[in-house]
Parts: C-alpha cells; sequence; structure tokens
C-alpha cells in the first residue's frame, strides 16, 4: 500500500485508501485524496453497500454502454443519500493534493505558463513542494481547513506550490484568511470573470489571494508547470 504501482501495468490495482494514505508512484511521486472528514458518519452502511455494490459494477464492466449505466447509478445513490442539489454535491467534493514524496533529488525547475508569456517563481519550497487541487469543495470555516490540514498533514501544506482555488473563487467556498493560511505560490482561479450568471471569482476572495500570485484560467488561458524530480546514484 506505501507505494501502488500504479503505472506499471495496464491493469492497476484498486483498494480502498485509508484516510490519510497516499497513492506513490516509483517512490517519486504521490497522490493524496481527500473528502470533508465530517460528512464519514453521515454514510450508513446500506448507503456504503450500495456503494460498494455500484462501484464493483464499474469496475467490472466490459463496455461503454455498462460504464455509463452503472456510473448513473453510482451518481443516483450519491444524490439519493447526500441530495442532488448543487450545495449538496459541492459539500462531497474531491479534493487532491499531490507533488514529490522528497525520496528523490529534487531540481528546483519550475515553469509556468500563462497567456503565451513565461513566468517564472524561485520558490525554494525543497523536495516537497506540491499542488492542492479543491474541485468545488469547501473551506469556508476554519474546522474544513483544521481537518484538511490533519488529513494532510504540516509538511506538504507548508510547502504548498499551487493551489486550485475552491469553487473557482466563490464566496460560499471560502473565508477570510484562507489564502495567508495556505499560502500558494500560485493561486489559479479556474473561472470565467465574463460570465454574468455566477460572477466568479468574487471580488472579496480574489484580493485575499492577490499576494499569492494569483492566476485566471480557462479553457482559453492555460497554466502549466514543470518540476523535476528523480534518484540520483
Amino acid at each position: 500500500m506505501d507505494d501502488l504501482a500504479v503505472f506499471r501495468d495496464s491493469h492497476p490495482r484498486v483498494a480502498v485508501l485509508p484516510p490519510g494514505m497516499p497513492i506513490r508512484a516509483a517512490g517519486l511521486w504521490e497522490f493524496l485524496p481527500y473528502n470533508d472528514a465530517t460528512l464519514a458518519k453521515t454514510a450508513p452502511l446500506p448507503f456504503r453497500k450500495a456503494v460498494a455494490k455500484t462501484r464493483n459494477a464499474l469496475l467490472s464492466a466490459s463496455s461503454v454502454r455498462d460504464r455509463e449505466s452503472a456510473l448513473l447509478a453510482l451518481r443516483t445513490e450519491y444524490d439519493r443519500h447526500f441530495g442532488s442539489r448543487s450545495k449538496a454535491r459541492n459539500e462531497i467534493s474531491l479534493f487532491l493534493y499531490t507533488g514529490p514524496t522528497g525520496r528523490g533529488v529534487h531540481r528546483r525547475v519550475f515553469r509556468t505558463y500563462v497567456d503565451a508569456d513565461w513566468r517564472y517563481a524561485a520558490h525554494g519550497r525543497g523536495a516537497q513542494a506540491g499542488y492542492l487541487f479543491t474541485g468545488d469543495g469547501f473551506l469556508n470555516k476554519p474546522k474544513r481547513l483544521v481537518a484538511l490540514k490533519a488529513a494532510l498533514g504540516p509538511n506538504r501544506l507548508s510547502r504548498l506550490l499551487m493551489l486550485q482555488v475552491p469553487h473557482h473563487g466563490s464566496r460560499h467556498s471560502w473565508h477570510a484568511g484562507l489564502a495567508a493560511a495556505l499560502a500558494p505560490v500560485w493561486s489559479v482561479f479556474c473561472s470565467n470573470p465574463a460570465d454574468g450568471r455566477y460572477k466568479h471569482p468574487h471580488g472579496e476572495v480574489a484580493r485575499d489571494f492577490l499576494p499569492y500570485g494569483p492566476v485566471q484560467v480557462d479553457c482559453e488561458r492555460p497554466f502549466h508547470t514543470h518540476q523535476n524530480v528523480h534518484y540520483e546514484t
């Protein structure tokens, strides 16, 4: 479990990860998923059994049609239990931390590509510098941030290179001081300010992250990073 061979062949192993345990690739890179831990107690045994059944059907599907049918059934179970409204779905949004494990030698090569201009950052955050993707999740209360920090551990978050700002920069998924608490080198807003329906990012969120390399991206404005991590013999 310490080093799942996720890239070794075309048939990856599937396992249930205990909270806080990452998936590691070749001992050099890790992936650590996270869900809001407070919601775990609301998932009773019948719900977990129903999810296990539909999950197994999804994993064993032999055609696109079967996979789509199993995925729809899985989504239906979550909607039935947690609710199908946008807030209910956002609350169970998956977070993902990914970055070097620190076991190899880390060359401090970091480049970003934004709006056709190269911008460099001498981040100096060492072998643990990583990335946190928050999806449409909520970090709107200090206790939710505390739970996230407990799950990821202090070393990962203290050297955060890039943060995908929760829910396109919505004020409803944020609380004052969140930017300073995470202090990433780059704060990525996946949003379209010209879309008048949602007006993301909201002004107070954008201002909070102003000292932390805010970057707005969409289908036309990309953002790329590059790091080299390798073994040295």
